[in-house]
């Protein structure tokens, strides 16, 4: 999921940063890394052992500088995967340290949707949700099953994730040329207030005709779509994780009103924001064990 969104976000490169000696991590970087080959690319990682920050202060202060010399290795655009949402925050510390934007330099994607950690504060962050209360169902119907008698499982029994969260971390696409990235950092920051291309322009110092040319050369978008596309993407998340009134939401997400977004909505993903929030509901209902 996290090697399909990155380079799905146009990236070429791409780090992991997980734990030492942790099944989970293990797995993790296995699978990534084989995703990513399939696709002909490949992967830097920092791998660290949890259990060594909890011993002193001396040991913290080395992450943070083995963290900083491994950021110091990668060339932006970067796509980096962690294996902890909180591990997440510490990265993106230390990208703000060395100057390095969110999303537009290093895009980051993280590992069990915790709400209180992807949230907040800016920006929020990209998530993996591994379902835990639906492992929690499907874990209580086995134990009525062993307890009924029948024998367990040869092999454990392995749940799929729910499905990857997309927030601010990864909304940006990923490209070469520094003055489109810089047009493309300005229009993450600012879509939710009322820009219009003109505004792209002379963020970035540049004639109207010459910025959309450039544009044109490294996305299959205009800029305008891509003010379209960020502000859209923020709705989504608004309309999926919030009880916000649909008037509220259109007009932080940076559109007219809510009969502009209800059309935009329904012309780029084909449905209303009524029914994407159903649908989104649905998604999110966690099975049920049946027991007696």
């Amino acid at each position: 999921m996290a090697a399909e969104h990155l380079v799905g976000r146009g990236f070429k490169r791409f780090g992991y940063l997980g734990f030492v000696r942790e099944l989970d991590s293990r797995r993790q970087i296995k699978g990534f890394r084989q995703c990513l080959e399939s696709a002909g690319f490949n992967c830097s990682e920092h791998r660290f052992s949890r259990t060594g920050l909890q011993s002193s202060a001396p040991t913290w202060s080395k992450f943070r500088e083995d963290l900083k010399a491994w950021l110091d290795s990668l060339e932006p655009p970067v796509g980096i995967f962690v294996s902890n949402d909180l591990y997440c925050r510490y990265l993106m510390d230390a990208c703000r340290a060395k100057g390095l934007h969110i999303s537009q330099d290093i895009a980051i994607i993280g590992t069990s949707n915790e709400p209180n950690i992807c949230n907040s504060p800016y920006p929020t962050l990209t998530s993996i949700d591994l379902g835990f209360e639906n492992l929690g169902y499907r874990a209580a119907a086995m134990l009525d099953r062993l307890m009924k008698g029948e024998p367990p499982p040869e092999k454990p029994e392995l749940v799929k994730p729910k499905g990857l969260v997309p927030r601010q971390s990864t909304d940006a696409f990923a490209v070469e040329d520094p003055l489109i990235s810089e047009a493309l950092r300005f229009i993450a920051e600012n879509c939710h207030q009322r820009i219009h291309v003109p505004d792209v322009a002379s963020a970035v110092a540049l004639n109207r005709r010459s910025l959309e040319r450039r544009f044109r050369e490294h996305s299959d978008r205009s800029i305008a779509e891509e003010i379209t596309r960020m502000r859209l993407e923020r709705a989504k998340r608004h309309i999926s994780e919030t009880s916000a009134p649909l008037k509220a939401i259109a007009v932080d997400c940076g559109f007219r009103n809510s009969d502009h977004l209800c059309k935009v909505f329904k012309r780029s993903l084909g449905q209303t924001p009524l029914a994407f929030k159903k649908q989104h509901a649905l998604k999110s209902a966690p099975l049920r064990a049946e027991t007696n």
